[in-house]
């Protein structure tokens, strides 16, 4: 059954095991994550200026630089893919991650622009997934609350909810190369998810999180839920049905830090496809020279 215990595993017993998870060389600016059991201690990283043309917000309509750094889910047991493919599993479509973006033309980007970033973000991934007919429009509820200021009483720091109705990226076409082993479904599974969804189903994806200033880089951090119905018409929200998944999301977003090494804003070529690198974690820091650990450790307990 879709939610049995086994489902879940030890996300409702307990609060998982976790470690902060960072990048010690790398594009910059850069996260650091709260890496807690279920998700791969891997980041992943993609330019996002392909994907961001033209984009209307606040009054203005323009091209944005940007780089997107995710983690994904483990593979289930036996399984060589993550478990955001896999239907059954609470962590179905999740994902978790931050937009970092700069300045255009010497001016902040706004944070009311997140709702479109996410869209175009959705599109790419779902011809990345091999949907032929990828879909995604944003729909209500779209949410920005400010919940902090700084001491001019500016906003520094915003929630936010927005859904989209969109395809699941699950489906017949699913690439069998050029992309992690990680993201590669393989067709031999498709007669086990095909028991559940359909290829490329209809689905509802609400994603939450915060937006906030560092320096004059714009960060998103993005985690989500989604809601869809089976073969067997049963009603699944991943955020509501699984309060341990949702509350696993939320204690990884409020420990999400930036590291800036002061040498500008760079990302990765805009002809990958999706690149990772093994997290380092905070044992890496004593194999640093002095210096480089004491900046990185002034960033991660800010």
């Amino acid at each position: 059954m879709l939610k049995s215990e086994q489902q879940v595993p030890e996300i409702a017993k307990k609060v998982p095991a976790s470690q902060i998870v960072f990048n010690l060389r790398g594009w910059n600016p850069r996260p650091a994550f709260l890496v807690e059991s279920g998700w791969l201690p891997r980041i992943f990283c993609q330019s996002m200026e392909p994907h961001w043309k033209q984009v209307s917000a606040g009054g203005l309509t323009q091209d944005y630089k940007g780089s997107s750094y995710l983690l994904f889910p483990t593979p289930n047991p036996g399984a060589t893919y993550s478990a955001h493919f896999d239907p059954t599993s609470p962590y179905f479509h999740a994902f978790f991650g931050l937009y970092i973006i700069p300045p255009v033309n010497g001016e902040r980007v706004l944070p009311e622009v997140f709702s479109e970033f996410g869209n175009r973000d959705n599109l790419g991934w779902l011809r990345k997934m091999g949907d032929p007919f990828p879909f995604s429009v944003p729909v209500q509820p779209k949410f920005l609350e400010c919940v902090e200021t700084d001491e001019l009483g500016q906003g520094k720091k915003w929630s936010f909810i927005t859904s989209y109705k969109l395809h699941a990226s699950l489906g017949d076409n699913s690439p069998q190369q050029g992309l992690p082993e990680i993201l590669v479904v393989p067709k031999s599974t498709n007669s086990f998810w095909k028991q559940f969804i359909d290829s490329y189903q209809d689905i509802v994806m609400t994603t939450r999180g915060f937006i906030w200033y560092e320096g004059d880089y714009l960060i998103m951090n993005f985690f989500n839920g989604i809601e869809f119905y089976d073969r067997n018409f049963r009603k699944i929200d991943t955020y509501n049905d699984y309060p341990e998944f949702r509350e696993q999301m939320l204690r990884m977003a409020a420990n999400v830090k930036i590291i800036n090494d002061g040498t500008g804003f760079s990302s990765p070529s805009s002809n990958e496809v999706i690149s990772s690198t093994q997290g380092d974690n905070l044992r890496a820091l004593l194999r640093m020279n002095l210096n480089n650990a004491a900046k990185i450790h002034k960033c991660l307990n800010n």
